[in-house]
């Protein structure tokens, strides 16, 4: 687009080059790439619709300069910015400032107008983003509700932290406010009452849920808990051998002194150490 020779730059004219069109396409793909982008985005934070707003416009702007640049390139067309007519690419944005207008707002400047309309859809956004923020009771309701979710997913898909927990309200949109929002008393009891129903799974005790509760160092728990499942191993194994020698000892003792076939009464395990023991 540029100013005609010869003409006010009140109006405008495309080159008619024949590599423009291609430029302006160019430029259409790479604009829907940025739109589906931010159709994403806005599924996760409402607060990219005002981005993606002003992406369609600028993509609708584009495909009005690429028809209007293939006519071009068989007959000059001449173009007042300010008028009404359909080709002119910058309607769409001056029929929004006559609205403007219409409501009161008289500014001296086009740079005026576009500030407001800019102000209009941050306030917009803002009273959005204010009507879905939640707090106090309704808060902790939501915010019990995705411990909840953690404490199923368990600790290895969704640990629960205040940190991690946060960043899942963000996510939601329950919050805006950064990690001081969980940090009341009720809050922080609650974080630790579900962070010890989700230890509990894991077979932990008192001292290794109270180590990482309490926001000492994970590996040190684990550490712990390795150690004490180990010993309470090799204490069930040796359990197990002297009640397999005690077993063993009776079925002697019932094969020597009656007439019972004890093997068709024994299971399979008990069976092979007899007959080790036999050797």
């Amino acid at each position: 687009m540029k100013c005609q020779s010869g003409l006010s730059c009140g109006y405008l004219t495309l080159s008619g080059h024949p590599k423009e069109i291609f430029i302006i396409r160019k430029q259409i793909a790479q604009r829907e790439i940025d739109i589906k982008k931010l159709e994403v985005l806005v599924d996760e934070d409402p607060g990219y619709t005002s981005a993606l707003n002003e992406a369609k416009e600028s993509l609708l702007i584009l495909e009005r300069f690429e028809k209007n640049t293939f006519v071009s390139l068989r007959d000059k067309k001449f173009i007042s910015i300010l008028s009404q007519n359909e080709a002119n690419p910058l309607l769409p944005i001056f029929k929004r400032i006559e609205i403007q207008m219409a409501i009161g707002k008289t500014p001296n400047t086009l740079a005026d107008l576009f500030f407001i309309e800019h102000k209009r859809k941050k306030a917009q956004q803002t009273r959005m983003d204010n009507n879905k923020r939640l707090a106090g009771s309704e808060l902790d309701k939501y915010i019990e509700s995705e411990l909840l979710a953690m404490v199923r997913e368990g600790i290895e898909h969704a640990p629960i932290k205040a940190a991690t927990l946060h960043k899942r309200l963000l996510l939601r949109g329950y919050v805006t406010g950064s990690l001081s929002t969980l940090s009341t008393p009720n809050r922080k009891e609650m974080i630790r009452d579900y962070q010890k129903r989700q230890l509990n799974q894991m077979d932990m005790d008192v001292n290794e849920i109270a180590t990482l509760v309490n926001g000492r160092k994970a590996n040190e728990a684990y550490r712990k808990q390795a150690l004490r499942m180990r010993n309470e191993r090799d204490e069930m194994a040796k359990k197990l051998e002297l009640n397999t020698m005690a077993v063993l000892d009776i079925i002697n003792a019932v094969d020597l002194t009656t007439p019972i076939k004890v093997e068709d009464l024994l299971s399979p395990f008990l069976i092979r150490e007899l007959r080790k023991a036999n050797k």
